[in-house]
């Protein structure tokens, strides 16, 4: 078995099986999900990746210092003993740099689908049935997502549904 191959499948092991893409992927194949749900999926994952690589002040970390996961790290230090050489140290700062820019791409990717999706799940929210026929939770026509899109006619909506005894 290729000890550093090996090193490469585990970090990829960690990420994708059962932890966070698989978890997001599950989200986004379910059949009834509050789109609202949806946003805060895509947001946690984004924030789980950069937790990884960067401080709470938002600085990258060191390589010593990113979470590769307790299984990597744990085989990372067999492949030390087993290899004791003076190349080792020099492959295991390959390994270690290749992974960070792994999950560096990963957090990208993760990234450019959020603006887009952060303000659409997020208004979409509030056209699930539940709010819409709610009398608390439902939002004037104005305020509805989309509504950009019929221009100055959603004023003669809202007074329609006013001058018909619907609170907004």
């Amino acid at each position: 078995m290729d000890r550093m191959n090996f090193l490469y499948f585990t970090i990829l092991h960690q990420l994708f099986f059962p932890a966070e893409f698989e978890r997001s992927n599950a989200f986004f194949q379910a059949t009834y999900v509050d789109p609202s749900e949806l946003d805060k999926e895509v947001d946690m994952h984004h924030r789980s990746l950069r937790r990884r690589l960067f401080d709470r002040l938002g600085h990258e970390v060191s390589l010593d210092r990113v979470d590769f996961g307790a299984k990597f790290l744990a085989e990372l230090n067999k492949y030390a003993k087993e290899n004791g050489t003076a190349d080792t140290l020099s492959k295991i700062i390959s390994i270690k740099g290749r992974c960070y820019q792994f999950i560096m791409e990963c957090m990208k990717q993760v990234k450019i689908r959020l603006p887009a999706t952060k303000n659409i799940f997020k208004n979409a929210g509030f056209l699930s049935p539940h709010k819409v026929l709610s009398q608390t939770e439902r939002l004037c026509f104005s305020k509805l997502p989309f509504a950009h899109l019929l221009h100055k006619e959603h004023d003669l909506m809202d007074r329609a549904v006013e001058s018909e005894g619907f609170s907004t």
